[in-house]
Order: structure tokens, then C-alpha cells, then sequence
């Protein structure tokens, strides 16, 4: 038999069919293209990768930190986030180019290397400081691109179960099972993630939040912006509210949890107004008043809402404190509404980007693996935000990678040249073309 029929495989069932691994390269990822253009624009993971420090030994070490990260950063928003997805990913051609053009030749770092990546090089403290300071620097650039004038800062948790023993996971009453508990920081106008700090399952002192609210503050306070800051009752801190005072400027809206003395405050608003209440919405009435826990050094102003709904015998009550002594009882508390989206946000995060997966072993790995994904979500989120047309922006992650991301290739290779072919048939071809045509718009930011 001669060696070109030994590259062929009989078929039993078919004695005419014969098969062959000698077609041209393929890819379904092709659309990890439009991601490294819009990374390669404005720099982010070129500057990102200068500052980190690399303890390995340069005449041992094949991939650059700036590839590692680049292939972890795509292989995630692409749908791939688990550093074992690498092993398969490695010689995908579109991934390869995504990842660096003079690396093109070479498959990428396996899942070992990735591991390593997470656990030896970016769990290191000064490392994963540089992470996090990297998502706030993207999220700066977004902010110069887009003008912006109002800051928010929503602050809020997840759960985060663990099907094993990682270190530091414990079991949570109140969620019943066990867990981590992330915090996370959100910019609630624009619903960028500003920074994301790991706690153990029933980690609920002060000193993760301090950690995590007091750099974004500091940032915030340099650069002279107006702030206000959204919390949930976890964040009723007396030494939260403490700091958030010291900043002239900063206005903060916080639940706090209700007890008897705020339901004797609002005593008078509990009987419901005279007159025909409507059939399926609440009568709501809001006041507001001053009162001083015992943790409290002085008092503070509390925004109340008072909400009377059709065969509720009691009416439902919701209490917010701040520091805000200028507005209205209604529009405090219609602006904390507002804090909804952050949920929104935190859901997109662990369905399409998994920040829930943090399987590592080791804390600190866990702490850096929820940095990169965090980097993953502004990444994809910044692109969707100046790529996407407006008719399409309000499109999840997950839908732009399964509409535009997941798009097959064949390549061929020339003297010069490589081709990527895509689909002629491709449904979203113009919506393709479009976003590569705003993202290539985007001025070439120096990163030096």
C-alpha cells in the first residue's frame, strides 16, 4: 500500500467513502479577529503585559506573558473558560493570529502553561495589583472616549458556589450550600466593572470592602469627579459611611435594614391615604427624617418609601440612609433604584463569562483567576460599547458571541499571504462588516 492510501480511513458501512485529514485549516472562531483589532487600537493588553513581573527564566520560556494573557482573555469570551480548553485551542488558526501574527507558525501555550500562568505568575501580590489597576485603566480610557461627566459606583456581592475544597470556601446559612462571596464594583451609569475583591464563604468582615472601595475612591477623588455611591444593606457600615464622609463631594445612598425605631418614624404613613386606591398598582408615599444607631457617632438622614398595595393588610417599607441632605425623599430613592442594573451585570458575568468558576485550589489563585475574567468582561464590554451599532448594543455578550464571534473560517496560506474565507452565506455578514469599520474609527491610543 502506498504511503498517500495509508492517509485514507475505509469506512465498513461504506466501501466508497474514504477519509482523510488533509483539508485545509479551519476555524468556528474567526470572529476572536474583531477582538484583538479592538485590543490592538486601544493597546489595552500591550500595556497591560509591560507591567507585570515575570519571575520565570527568560532562556527557559517560550510564550510571553502578553500572549498568555491575550490567549486566556479570548479563549474566556469566546466561551472557553477553562484553562483546559487550551490543549484543543492551541492550534486553532484564528486564536493563533488573534493571540500575535509572528506566533502564527506555533501552537499556543497548553493548559498546563495556563495553569501555571494563574497560580505561579498572576496570584503574586504585585501582580494581581496590577490587574486590577490594568481594569481600572481600560475602563479610564472608555471614559475619555465617551466624555463622560457622571460617575456612579454600585457595590454589591454574588454568590460563587464550589463543588470541592477550595481554600477558604465555606458553608453559607444563608445560601445553604457552600460558597465564595465576590464583591463587586460597578460604574452604574455605564455598566463598566470598576474592580471585584474574592471574600471566603461567610467572610462578611469589613476589611474586604474597605479593600475594595477605597482604591476606586481615591481614583475617583484625583481626578477632582463628582461621586455618588449605591449600596446594598450589606454595605451599611458605620466605618464605610465614615470614610465616604471624609470626601467632600461624595454622596452615598445605603439600605439599611428596618427595625422599630425607623417603623415608629413612619407611623402616620402606615394607614393608607383616603380615597380609591387603583386596582393593581401601590399607593406609595416617601418622607424622610434624621436618626442615630448606636454604632453611629452622630445622626444621618434616612429616605423612607411607604408602599400600600391592593389586599395587603400592611403596607411595605424600604429605608435608605445618606448623606445627601439636598434632595428629595422620592428622588433619593428613585436614583437607589437605580442600582438594579448591577445585578443585571454580575448575571452577564457568570453566564457568559463564568466568573463563578473559580476552581482553583489555592485562595490567591481564585483571586487572580476573578481578576482576568473581570478583564475578560471589560474587554468584551468596551468592544460591544464602541463596536456595536446603536441598533445593536443592547445585545448580551453572550448573543454578539454566538451571532458574530462563532463564525467558521477555512484558511489558506500563500507566498505572503494568509486568507481567512468566510462564509459567503454568513447571516450577520454586515453586521460583521460594520463593527470592524467602527472599531477600525477608534483612534490608535500610545501605550508607551
Amino acid at each position: 500500500m502506498s504511503e498517500g492510501k495509508k492517509k485514507h480511513i475505509r469506512l465498513d458501512f461504506a466501501p466508497g467513502v474514504r477519509l482523510a485529514f488533509t483539508g485545509t485549516e479551519v476555524s468556528a472562531d474567526a470572529g476572536v479577529l474583531l477582538l484583538r483589532e479592538f485590543d490592538e487600537r486601544l493597546g489595552l493588553t500591550d500595556a497591560l503585559a509591560e507591567k507585570l513581573v515575570d519571575p520565570r527564566y527568560p532562556a527557559f520560556t517560550k510564550h510571553t506573558l502578553r500572549d498568555l494573557l491575550r490567549q486566556y482573555l479570548y479563549q474566556i469570551i469566546q466561551g472557553y473558560a477553562d484553562a483546559d480548553d487550551a490543549d484543543s485551542l492551541r492550534i486553532d488558526p484564528a486564536l493563533r493570529l488573534a493571540v500575535g501574527k509572528e506566533r502564527f507558525e506555533e501552537p499556543l501555550a497548553s493548559q498546563p502553561t495556563l495553569t501555571r500562568l494563574e497560580n505561579m505568575i498572576l496570584a503574586r501580590p504585585t501582580n494581581l495589583r496590577v490587574l486590577r489597576e490594568a481594569n481600572l485603566e481600560w475602563v479610564e480610557t472608555a471614559r475619555k472616549l465617551r466624555d463622560q461627566k457622571k460617575f456612579v459606583i454600585d457595590l454589591d456581592s454574588f454568590e460563587d458556589p464550589v463543588h470541592g475544597r477550595q481554600s477558604r470556601s465555606a458553608y453559607n446559612g444563608y445560601y445553604e450550600h457552600r460558597i465564595f462571596l465576590p464583591l463587586v464594583a460597578l460604574d452604574g451609569e455605564t455598566g463598566d466593572v470598576l474592580a471585584a475583591e474574592l471574600r471566603g464563604g461567610t467572610d462578611y468582615d469589613i476589611d474586604p470592602i474597605m479593600d475594595l472601595v477605597c482604591p476606586l475612591i481615591h481614583h475617583e477623588r484625583v481626578r477632582r469627579r463628582p461621586l455618588r455611591v449605591r449600596a446594598d444593606a450589606e454595605f451599611a457600615r458605620p466605618e464605610l459611611m465614615e470614610r465616604f464622609e471624609q470626601y467632600t463631594g461624595l454622596r452615598y445612598y445605603i439600605r439599611i435594614k428596618s427595625n422599630a425605631v425607623l417603623e415608629a418614624q413612619i407611623e402616620a404613613f402606615k394607614t393608607p391615604p383616603p380615597g380609591r386606591p387603583p386596582e393593581n398598582d401601590p399607593i406609595v408615599q416617601h418622607t424622610s427624617f434624621h436618626y442615630q444607631a448606636e454604632t453611629w457617632p452622630h445622626p444621618r438622614r434616612i429616605l423612607a418609601k411607604i408602599e400600600h398595595w391592593p389586599e395587603e393588610l400592611f403596607p411595605r417599607t424600604g429605608f435608605i440612609v445618606t448623606n445627601d441632605e439636598a434632595c428629595t425623599p422620592e428622588d433619593g430613592i428613585r436614583f437607589y433604584n437605580g442600582r438594579g442594573r448591577a445585578e443585571h451585570i454580575i448575571e452577564e458575568g457568570k453566564n457568559a463569562l463564568s466568573w463563578d468558576r473559580l476552581s482553583c485550589h489555592k485562595f490567591r489563585a481564585n483571586r487572580a483567576r476573578l481578576a482576568v475574567h473581570v478583564l475578560a468582561y471589560t474587554l468584551a464590554h468596551l468592544m460591544r460599547e464602541f463596536g456595536m451599532p446603536r441598533s445593536h448594543e443592547h445585545w448580551k455578550i453572550r448573543t454578539i458571541r454566538e451571532k458574530l464571534l462563532k463564525l467558521a473560517t477555512r484558511v489558506t496560506r500563500g507566498a505572503r499571504m494568509v486568507f481567512f474565507h468566510l462564509a459567503a452565506s454568513f447571516p450577520q455578514k454586515l453586521l460583521f462588516l460594520r463593527v470592524m469599520k467602527n472599531l477600525q474609527r477608534l483612534p490608535v491610543l500610545d501605550t508607551s
